[in-house]
């Protein structure tokens, strides 16, 4: 894939696959990782990144309607936070990665920025506000979520196990 370009796999969030066997490529591996990649940290990035990433989800994985949104709601939190926290008025690039693995049944979304993590304000009281639910929203979604933050940026991994589980009837 080109440096700063978006993967091309389109769709709806109409349809779910109803089988891992549906979702594997036709050697019966695992399909080719989304990557959005070295692209600018800002909105139409994030947008980009969702209308593609929701297109190649519901080509290779067996999720329900439900499901799926779970997925495109935490991804989605995670790239608008590392737009919006990592660089603090400076400019800067985001990665997104997904993998499906079709024997173990896991997808795992990898989002990570190279600007400097910012711990939230505990001072912030966010019963009150509309702000500050980022994380807590992705752990509720996911299975597990991971951050790791160095002097080289942060990572955040969205882990989803047992997906053929979830998969709408076929």
């Amino acid at each position: 894939m080109n440096r700063g370009s978006v993967g091309t796999s389109y769709g709806t969030m109409s349809g779910a696959i109803s089988s891992p066997e549906d979702a594997a490529t036709p050697d019966g591996g695992d399909p080719s990782p989304f990557r959005c990649s070295q692209n600018p940290a800002d909105a139409n990035t994030v947008a980009r990144a969702r209308t593609a990433f929701t297109g190649w989800l519901h080509q290779h994985c067996p999720l329900t309607t439900t499901t799926a949104h779970d997925v495109l709601l935490a991804v989605n939190e995670a790239l608008a936070n590392a737009v919006e926290h990592a660089y603090a008025g400076t400019s800067g690039n985001v990665d997104l990665t997904v993998r499906y693995d079709v024997g173990r049944d896991v997808l795992t979304a990898t989002v990570e920025d190279y600007g400097h993590w910012r711990p939230p304000d505990n001072t912030v009281d966010t019963r009150h506000s509309r702000r500050g639910r980022g994380l807590v929203l992705m752990r509720a979604l996911a299975g597990d979520t991971a951050i790791e933050s160095t002097e080289r940026g942060t990572r955040v991994s969205l882990t989803w196990h047992h997906l053929s589980g979830r998969a709408a009837p076929g």
